[in-house]
């Protein structure tokens, strides 16, 4: 299992985190064209929750194929890695947008839990924005101990998996790193509590998708809010 996937410095372009898209890959795209992102060069970092709510939920494979494009488990893909693997709580799975996945067929569904399955829970990247120690970490939902060397090291246990994905974050500060990225519940605008910032905006309702460009100084981007339907 891969908890933690470590990234050297991008020293031929630029990195970029991602918040929730939640089957938006429309907004990605437009993101994508409004930072100029550059395919050849530059790397997207998902903090997860890649599928459910939004109707493109089926792209996400495809996404996962693209060499720049990272993604972390989300607590959306592992409900779908325990239907496929248990064909149990279709009704839960439904209500939370994940019709989608559970009306395809049984192959297909085993196809994409195997994909999601290779998904790490943190990421931990080189770079230069300002700050100390040159790395920032990215997890889901909550990094959930002030020590990002503490939090890497507990990973092993399936508790600390569990709230990396489905906790709601009270973390403030976290020791080792100069910031972690976070997403999973949903702010109005990208919210900072010291180092730990959230890029959650609600797209799938919004369409306000939001990432952070790793650059010094931290630079936030930001799509147009969607008129209400």
């Amino acid at each position: 299992m891969n908890l933690v996937q470590k990234f050297q410095r991008n020293t031929i372009g630029r990195d970029f985190i991602v918040g929730d898209i939640h089957g938006r890959f429309d907004l990605l795209d437009t993101l994508m064209a409004q930072v100029g992102f550059d395919c050849e060069t530059d790397r997207m970092f998902s903090v997860g929750d890649l599928v459910d709510r939004g109707v493109l939920s089926h792209q996400a494979v495809d996404y996962l194929r693209h060499p720049w494009f990272h993604a972390l488990r989300g607590n959306h893909e592992q409900m779908a890695i325990d239907f496929a693997t248990t064909q149990s709580g279709a009704n839960f799975l439904t209500s939370n947008g994940g019709a989608w996945f559970v009306m395809r067929s049984l192959e297909e569904q085993l196809r994409i839990a195997e994909a999601f399955e290779e998904l790490p829970f943190a990421f931990e990247i080189e770079c230069d924005i300002g700050a100390p120690c040159g790395l920032v970490g990215v997890v889901h939902a909550c990094c959930c101990y002030e020590s990002w060397a503490e939090f890497k090291e507990r990973l092993v246990s399936q508790h600390v998996r569990d709230g990396a994905i489905w906790a709601r974050s009270k973390a403030v500060h976290v020791a080792g790193v100069d910031k972690v990225f976070i997403g999973h519940t949903i702010v109005q605008q990208p919210h900072a509590s010291e180092n730990v910032i959230n890029l959650d905006t609600g797209a799938y309702r919004t369409g306000v998708l939001t990432c952070a460009e790793l650059s010094n100084p931290l630079t936030i981007h930001w799509t147009s809010p969607e008129s209400p339907k």
